[in-house]
Formats: structure tokens, C-alpha cells, sequence
């Protein structure tokens, strides 16, 4: 694989507007002051369209003033050949691979949200992947991977794009927290961009990526550590036999006074079951990403 074609997959998160496809109006920065951080970006784009960066850091911040965004798209604008590799090379409409994260609650949104991304995107998104977090009040911090991809099924009246789970429920963490011996998380290089792009970069380069049980283990802890845990987090308390009770879907005036009670029961078997779809989910460093 060619240094260019390296850097633009390590930098892959730089990710301009669509605004580049057409010349965006500049507005000017604040105060008159010059742009500082614009030059650096568009040396930044400029090494990686000529393969200068090797040994780099595979992800670089830049904290832009006001007004820098719209000059660095003038600039870019500009420079026709810089402005052809962008364009053609790391503007992408959709990401290659998405990851999601859920507990209890929003375990069953899982499938549905893979299959949206998948399709929606034309199959632009290549891979999601699912981590399906099983915090509890028994103490178990159990972790199972899930991924989904598109495949094409003939049938008599026509192709058509489908979503397929190839990997169900694959535990990398143990109920003590520790990483299992399963096979870890396996991609392709290809699957980081669309087909089309990732065939012109790539060509038959298609190389395995495999991230292990352990590897993903400690990228969940870190970020369980860092979102910190929710009961060092106050709440108010209710008093003692105090019940909740929300407001009828139908206003009050409209429900015959025969349906209240039926109404009322509900209601009430309602919050009992939220109230237990709630038990596993209490404990658990964070929401999930897909909220």
C-alpha cells in the first residue's frame, strides 16, 4: 500500500463538508486578525494528497477561530488539484464502519438501527458493529459483540440488498469483567470506505484487521472510566408510598367514566414494567450511543 494511500486512512476523521462542491462565500474572521490555524490544515491535506505522512499520529485536533472553516474552504476551493483530491478522496458521504453501543433498554434497537444505516446509506456504510453492554444488579459486567453487513440474494424477481448478523452475540467480556479466548473482532481494510473509493485507493490491497477480545476489553473500560459511574451522581428521593402517575394519552374529558379504571390499571402495569426493564439498567457507566 502506497504512503498516500496510508495517511489517508489514518486520517480519515478530517472529514470536510459537502460545502466543497461548490464554492462556499467567505465571510472574514473576526477583528481582521489571519488566519492561523487555516495554513496548517491545508498543509496537513497537502502532505497526506503527497504521501509525506508516515509516522504520524493518527489523529491531529485542530481548534479553529471563527471564519477559519470558511478560509480553509477558500483555500481548498482555490487549488484546483488539492481541491480534486478532497473531493474526490476524503469527502465521503457516509463513514465506513459504525459502532454502537447498548444496554438493556436499547438492546432491541440494535438490529434495527444497523439495518437503517446499511441501507439508507446504498451500503456506503459497510460494517456495523454492535457492543451489547449487560450491566446488572448481580454485579455482572458481561459484554457480547454483534455485526452486521449487506449481501446481495438473487431471487425470480430481481437482486435485492439485505442485512445479514455475521456475528451474534459474541461474548468478549465475562461477567467478572475479563476478556474472553473467542476470536476477536475481524474487518477488512476495505471496509473503511465505500467500495468505489476503497477499490481505487486500495486495488486488491484488502488486507484483515483484527481486534482482539483483550484490545476491546480495555477500549471499553477506558471509556467506562472516563464517563465515570452514574451513582456518584445525585437524584431526588421520593417519599415513602408516593406513586407517579403520568398524564392519559386521551384527555381526561374524553374518557368515559366506565374506562377509567381500566385506565388506571394500565397505567399502573405500565410503570411496573419500566420500572423492572429499568433494574439491569440502573448500574451502567453510560447511556448508550444510540440514544
Amino acid at each position: 500500500m502506497s504512503t498516500s494511500r496510508t495517511a489517508v486512512n489514518d486520517y480519515q476523521h478530517i472529514t470536510p463538508s459537502s460545502g466543497f462542491v461548490d464554492p462556499p462565500l467567505t465571510p472574514p474572521l473576526n477583528d481582521g486578525k489571519p488566519s492561523t490555524q487555516a495554513p496548517q490544515t491545508i498543509t496537513l491535506f497537502k502532505d497526506i494528497e503527497a504521501g509525506r505522512l508516515i509516522k504520524q499520529p493518527s489523529r491531529t485536533v485542530f481548534q479553529l477561530a471563527p471564519g477559519e472553516y470558511y478560509e480553509i474552504e477558500r483555500r481548498i476551493v482555490q487549488d484546483e488539484v488539492l481541491y480534486g483530491y478532497v473531493k474526490d478522496k476524503i469527502c465521503a458521504r457516509y463513514p465506513g464502519v459504525i459502532i454502537e453501543v447498548a444496554y438493556s433498554q436499547k438492546r432491541k434497537n440494535l438490529e434495527r438501527l444497523a439495518e437503517d444505516y446499511l441501507l439508507d446509506s446504498n451500503a456506503s456504510v459497510q460494517v456495523v458493529i454492535g457492543l451489547d453492554i449487560k450491566h446488572s444488579r448481580k454485579g455482572s459486567r458481561k459484554a457480547t459483540l454483534l455485526v452486521w453487513r449487506t449481501h446481495v440474494v438473487c431471487s425470480a424477481d430481481g437482486n435485492k440488498l439485505r442485512v445479514a448478523q455475521s456475528v451474534v452475540h459474541e461474548t468478549f467480556r465475562n461477567d467478572e469483567g475479563n476478556p474472553t479466548d473467542r476470536p476477536g473482532l475481524q474487518l477488512q481494510l476495505t471496509d473503511f470506505a465505500y467500495e468505489e473509493l476503497a477499490h481505487s485507493e486500495l486495488g486488491n490491497d484488502n488486507r484483515e484487521l483484527v481486534v482482539s477480545m483483550q484490545q476491546l476489553c480495555e477500549y471499553l473500560d477506558a471509556a467506562e472510566s472516563m464517563v465515570g459511574q452514574p451513582e456518584s451522581l445525585g437524584e431526588h428521593s421520593l417519599a415513602p408510598g408516593l406513586k407517579k402517575r403520568k398524564r392519559s394519552e386521551r384527555p381526561p374529558d374524553q374518557i368515559p367514566s366506565s374506562d377509567e379504571v381500566m385506565y388506571a390499571e394500565q397505567e399502573e402495569r405500565a410503570a411496573k414494567r419500566m420500572a423492572q426493564e429499568d433494574s439491569d439498567y440502573e448500574n451502567s457507566p453510560f447511556k448508550s450511543s444510540s440514544e
